[in-house]
């Protein structure tokens, strides 16, 4: 049970559960009746925004079309080397493929000031008097720009010339002048807007409107997603975007009677019956929830009781739900567990027990024996007594720790000292081909690792990487380092040997049972086995070689400073 948090059972937690759904129902229904006509419209609006955009995208494909035409104009229209009837004759034909190109194209023309002429082409359906006014609609813009003041605009635009409208464009290349328009009624005869749907223009840098003056208010000034307005007593829908070609908004607008909402209200009167039904619904699933959910909980509730308890037989009640009968069946599965994990926990103390015995059998090593009585008898022979003394005082001091209970961690100081014995015992075997040296803070002396963990790392290196015809050396450092928010120290030894071949580097770092046959891999085995007993995964040892030659194997362990009796 969790102390200081508020506890619920099931039972009030479905009750709640039952009013929270309930209600929810209710206000769904509310939100359908009053809410359901406003999201229908904006459901409609999105796809009049899409026929709007296929149509915007038709008209700015076109303009831009013209716009590339005219910046394509031949070098001919602009040599000063032709004759005026030449350069006509070039430009009348070059506006009649723009025109034949481009057929929502209703009239092309280009000005040449250097003789004030005019070059027009029409679709033919213009008057000669329409195509004069939109002409000198046009003309004052030319002149302005002539005079130094800059373009109004270099898009097309919206203008209006005896109760017209057109879009036109307005382009000036090496001091020629060239344009198009478009009747806005040719863009909406030939586009086709959909059903009811009435299609308008309106500039964005001015008040001109193609629609009737009452729509203006109407229509959105900007690119809104849908917008709904009362004219005239009938709602509307409307949608704009705006061109990429042009200054001005591509308008969609709609009638909503038009657009099918009438079938929604005279569909209404079926939201009191899908509310009874949603209601009933509703009691019919909690009593089946009850039955399928709630009851096999509370059985399940009960077991595990008996279980906390100590009934590790309890019989478990069969479900109809397959959910259900894993959770059971799992929950048997961990039954099982728990009593294998008691054989398991005695069979763990037992492999402790064989991991001591095997660490204690290669404790006491004949080999180093008999090495020292070597040595003494060499010694003795040249008659060097001190350095007989100061190598029994080592051996002294070596086999008297060697004696000592290994059961409990030990501290820093007491491991270097240890090694520093032994190392010297190697130094008077090897004389002046062997060295060691440690680099450790003196606030870390007092921190617990494994006995004897560094001393089989220090005896492999002598074993494996003493080269006689070389000077030979093995450093170990200490370092604290915090790892995952804890703080640790690592332990570096390092030597100058051959190092690792690639299959001891596999074996080490994957520690694979199996593979460890050989005396020294055993005691190496032995001492990751004792890590991960006594640290479990907060520990972490890595064996590779150093990219200037030598061996490396690297130790991070947590930091512990107190006495402690873990079984090592």
């Amino acid at each position: 049970m969790i102390v200081g948090k508020r506890t619920y059972s099931i039972r009030s937690i479905l009750r709640v559960f039952s009013i929270f759904v309930l209600m929810t129902v209710v206000l769904t229904i509310i939100y359908i009746v009053t809410a359901g006509n406003r999201k229908m419209r904006e459901h409609i609006a999105i796809a009049n925004r899409a026929a709007l955009t296929v149509i915007n995208n038709e008209i700015d494909k076109t303009l831009s079309g013209v716009d590339d035409q005219f910046f394509s104009l031949p070098y001919e229209i602009f040599s000063p080397s032709q004759g005026l009837a030449e350069t006509k004759l070039y430009a009348s034909t070059y506006l009649r493929n723009i025109a034949s190109i481009y057929p929502l194209v209703n009239g092309v023309w280009i000005y040449l000031p250097g003789n004030d002429e005019f070059v027009v082409s029409t679709a033919g359906v213009f008057s000669i008097d329409e195509s004069d006014a939109i002409i000198a609609a046009l003309m004052p813009r030319v002149l302005a720009h002539r005079a130094g003041m800059p373009m109004e605009s270099s898009k097309w635009r919206l203008e209006k010339t005896n109760d017209a409208f057109y879009l036109t464009r307005l382009i000036e290349i090496n001091g020629t002048y060239c344009g198009a328009w478009i009747h806005v009624d040719t863009l909406v005869r030939t586009l086709r807007p959909y059903g009811h749907a009435i299609l308008v223009f309106k500039a964005t840098k001015s008040d001109v409107f193609s629609g009737e003056r009452s729509f203006l208010r109407f229509v959105p000034d900007d690119e809104q997603f849908a917008v709904e307005k009362d004219l005239d007593g009938a709602r509307h829908i409307a949608v704009s975007v705006k061109a990429q070609a042009g200054d001005y908004f591509v308008s969609y607008i709609v009638r909503e009677d038009l657009a099918l909402f009438s079938r929604i209200d005279a569909d209404i009167f079926l939201i009191p019956l899908v509310a009874v039904a949603a209601i009933i619904l509703f009691f019919v699933s909690v009593a089946v929830l009850r039955r399928l959910i709630y009851r096999p909980l509370l059985t399940l509730h009960e077991t595990m009781n008996k279980v906390r308890k100590g009934d590790m037989s309890p019989a478990i009640e069969t479900s109809q739900l397959l959910e259900f009968q894993q959770v059971n069946q799992t929950f048997e599965y961990m039954l099982e567990e728990i009593k294998a994990l008691k054989i398991d926990a005695y069979e763990q103390r037992l492999e402790r027990q064989r991991i001591k015995q095997r660490f204690l059998q290669i404790q006491l090593k004949s080999h180093f024996y008999l090495n020292c009585l070597n040595i003494i008898h060499a010694l003795a022979q040249v008659k060097n007594f001190s350095l007989i003394q100061d190598l029994t005082r080592s051996l002294g001091a070596y086999f008297r720790y060697m004696a000592n209970d290994f059961s409990k961690l030990n501290v820093l100081g007491e491991e270097l000292e240890h090694l520093q014995n032994y190392m010297h015992v190697q130094e008077i075997r090897f004389p002046n081909r062997l060295t060691y040296s440690a680099d450790v803070p003196p606030e870390l002396l007092r921190v617990e690792i494994p006995p004897l963990m560094l001393h089989t790392f220090v005896e492999n290196a002598v074993e494996h990487a003493i080269d006689l015809d070389k000077d030979n050396h093995i450093a170990l450092t200490v370092t604290q380092r915090e790892t995952a928010g804890v703080q640790g120290i690592e332990i570096c030894i390092r030597d100058n040997g051959k190092g690792f071949s690639i299959e001891q580097l596999r074996q080490f770092n994957a520690c694979e049972e199996e593979t460890f046959d050989q005396r020294d891999e055993i005691g190496i085995k032995n001492v990751i086995n004792r890590l991960r007993l006594i640290y479990g995964k907060r520990t972490a040892i890595r064996f590779f070689n150093a990219t200037e030659g030598g061996a490396v194997v690297r130790i991070w362990i947590p930091m512990l400073t107190e006495a402690t009796d873990a079984s090592v």
